[in-house]
Formats: structure tokens, C-alpha cells, sequence
């Protein structure tokens, strides 16, 4: 007899006793999601967030974890103050997908939907501001809300930049994607940085000593470029920094890389990146900008392309990057993130989610008017990204 669904809705800090259970869920989750992994929400709640800010939606089959969904009331940003409950998400999170156990994941997601229902002080509309459109928990979402008859809204889409080549596909006949311009100024770029030595790349991976050297490198090396000036870079504050210590410097449970493109022994470009579900994300990247004549943001990006066509180990990268950056020109494939709105409880059915999407978009809307309104006044700002490179 299967065993009966329960869930459970609770402060992240009462769930941390859960951690290994929901560590494996995220590694097995129908769509694996290392934004929600334990070890990088914990460590975010420690530092950057406030205490009780962040609940946990579980659903348990009998003893086993089957579901998680994390909970916030919405920033700002989303347009939603006080009419929606939101995926957790920040500028540290590029994915809000729940975690979901591929054998009962329809049944998870009943659950989790029926428990928002009868919790209505929550808020009438959940909000998934960053879903990928493409992946089996989408697909799944979107048959339920039909069957259940639901409202649901997307407020808006935009596509990833990803990198994803069939297999089979070598380098060559990637990069040929490109304009032969484009090829040539590769060539020309690396040709000139030969003159200082040999270019190496280097992936640390494995736990210890060179791993975490490798991470001191990439702290120090962001810290020194724009974001440092900015006070965007994880060292620059002591909260930030404490996140980082804490979720990838301390601890082994969170599958993480350090990736380094050099020329004779000088580290020129560095990302740290997250690994789940055979996906590397790019969680944060940082060049040296003494060096960028030499754009070494993109000749690392491009050295994903050799490691995902020459292995054949069937990764993929995400860029976790906004439109408009200049990995767009390098990486060919997109995935579209979707922001979705799904009517809950006496709003699962009729036109308030279709309200409520209209008000969220004018906020957007005015939020990014007002965000440039203080860059004018303020005559300097953190760019988006670095015009001739992807640092």
C-alpha cells in the first residue's frame, strides 16, 4: 500500500535538520536545481537574509522527501507586493524550479498546489519568476493547471543563453555558427597572448587544498575588477563573503568548480561554477581588466565549447546570464526562462491572476524607470556587463 502525501510548510532554518534527505532530492529531482540545494540556501539565510524570511513547502510520501518548493513574499522587483507568494529567488538565484522526485512528481506538485490553496493567507497567485520553459517540470506544471482549470499568467520571457550542441557535434563545426570575422578575431586574440607565454585552462573540481586556492583566486580576482568598485563582488561585504565561506569554502556537499584560463602562470579570466544533473551554471565569472584587449571572459567561454564537444560526456553549460550579454555571441542555444503567475484558492479560477499580472508589469515597469532615472542622476553606474567582454 502506498503510503499517504503529506506537506509541510516551515522556516528554512527548522528544515536544515532535514538537509540530507533534501540534498538528495536535488541531486535526483526531475529537474535538478542547485540554486535550491541545501547547502546554498542554508548558508544564504545565514548571512544575507533575514531570519524566518524564507519557508520551505515539503512534501513528504510516509518518511520519505518527495517535494520542496522554498517560499518568500515577493521583492519589489516582481510587481507583487502583497498579492503573490513567490519561488525564493534573488540576484544569487538563476532558477526557481521546484524540486520535485521524478517517480510521484505530478502528485508532489498536486500537493504542494492544494497546501498553497488552503493557506490563504499566503497570498491569491503563486509566483515562478525564473521557470524554464523547455524542461519536464514546465511541461508538468502547465498539464496539472489545465486538468485543475486554473489561471495562470506569464508576465514575461526572455531566452538564456545556453550550451547545448547535439551530439556528435565537434568544435569546428560549432564555432563555424559564427562569422568568420568573428573566428579570425579569436585567432588573432590568442596568437597575441601567446607572445607572453603559454595559455593554459584549468578546471578545480575535486575537493581540497587546489580547489580552494583556486576559489581564494577567484574572490581576489573579482574583488580587484568593476565589481569590486561597485561593491558587487562576494568580498566586498561582510555578509556576502561569509555566504560564500560558508557554501563553497567549508563545505563539500555543494558540487562546485573553479575554472582558470591563464598565460604564463597570470590568471586572466576565472568563473565559479555549479554542477547539477550533468548541468555546469556559471555562477559567477571575473576577468582582469589590464588584460581585456585580450577578452579573456570569452576565450574562457570558449573553452566550454572544447570541453563539451571533445569529452562526450554530455554536459551542458547555462550562462545563467540576462539578455544581452556577450556570451550570446559564443554559446548558440537558448533556453527560455518564463515568469509565470498560477492562481491559488478562491483566485485558481477567474480573471484576478489576469489583475494581477497587469498591475505587476507596470511596477516592473516603473521600477526599471526609476533604476534609470538614479543612474543619470547618480552620472556612474555598475555596468550590466563589460561592453567588449564577458568578465
Amino acid at each position: 500500500m502506498n503510503p499517504p502525501l503529506s506537506t509541510r510548510l516551515a522556516p528554512v532554518e527548522a528544515f536544515a535538520a532535514e538537509r540530507e534527505a533534501w540534498a538528495a532530492l536535488e541531486r535526483t529531482s526531475l529537474d535538478p536545481n542547485p540554486f535550491y540545494a541545501p547547502d546554498f540556501m542554508i548558508a544564504f539565510a545565514d548571512h544575507l537574509e533575514r531570519p524566518g524570511k524564507i519557508r520551505i513547502l515539503s512534501v513528504h510520501k510516509g518518511e520519505r522527501l518527495v517535494g520542496l518548493l522554498p517560499l518568500h513574499a515577493p521583492p519589489l522587483r516582481e510587481g507583487l507586493p502583497f498579492s503573490a507568494v513567490s519561488a525564493w529567488s534573488n540576484p544569487y538565484v538563476c532558477l526557481t524550479t521546484p524540486l520535485l522526485a521524478p517517480d510521484c512528481a505530478a502528485d508532489a506538485l498536486r500537493a504542494m498546489l492544494e497546501r498553497l490553496d488552503s493557506t490563504p493567507a499566503l497570498g491569491p497567485t503563486l509566483s515562478l519568476p525564473m521557470l524554464p520553459v523547455q524542461r519536464p517540470t514546465s511541461a508538468l506544471l502547465e498539464k496539472i493547471v489545465q486538468e485543475q482549470g486554473r489561471s495562470e499568467v506569464t508576465i514575461s520571457h526572455y531566452p538564456r543563453a545556453v550550451l547545448a550542441p547535439l551530439p556528435g557535434t565537434d568544435f569546428r563545426e560549432y564555432v563555424a555558427q559564427e562569422s568568420l570575422n568573428s573566428r579570425k578575431d579569436f585567432r588573432r586574440r590568442e596568437a597575441r597572448l601567446l607572445a607572453f607565454g603559454p595559455i593554459e585552462h584549468a578546471v578545480y573540481s575535486e575537493p581540497g587544498p587546489r580547489r580552494a586556492a583556486a576559489l581564494e583566486q577567484f574572490l581576489r580576482l573579482e574583488a580587484a575588477g568593476w565589481k569590486g568598485r561597485h561593491r558587487t563582488a562576494l568580498m566586498s561585504r561582510t555578509n556576502s563573503f561569509g555566504f560564500i565561506r560558508q557554501a563553497f569554502r567549508q563545505n563539500t556537499g555543494l558540487e562546485y568548480e573553479v575554472e582558470c584560463l591563464s598565460a604564463d602562470g597570470i590568471p586572466l579570466a576565472m568563473s565559479l561554477n555549479m554542477i547539477s544533473g550533468g548541468v555546469i551554471h556559471t555562477f559567477k565569472q571575473a576577468y582582469d581588466e589590464t588584460w581585456r584587449p585580450y577578452a579573456p571572459g570569452k576565450l574562457l567561454d570558449r573553452r566550454a565549447i572544447h570541453r563539451v564537444t571533445a569529452t562526450g560526456s554530455g554536459l551542458s553549460f547555462d550562462s545563467c546570464a540576462l539578455p544581452g550579454y556577450p556570451i550570446e555571441d559564443i554559446w548558440h542555444e537558448r533556453m527560455v526562462i518564463a515568469h509565470r503567475l498560477i492562481g491559488l484558492g478562491t483566485s485558481a479560477k477567474g480573471p484576478k491572476v489576469g489583475v494581477v499580472a497587469h498591475r505587476a508589469m507596470m511596477i516592473q515597469k516603473w521600477v526599471r524607470r526609476m533604476k534609470r532615472w538614479r543612474k543619470r542622476w547618480q552620472g556612474t553606474s555598475a555596468p550590466k556587463a563589460p561592453e567588449t567582454d564577458s568578465g
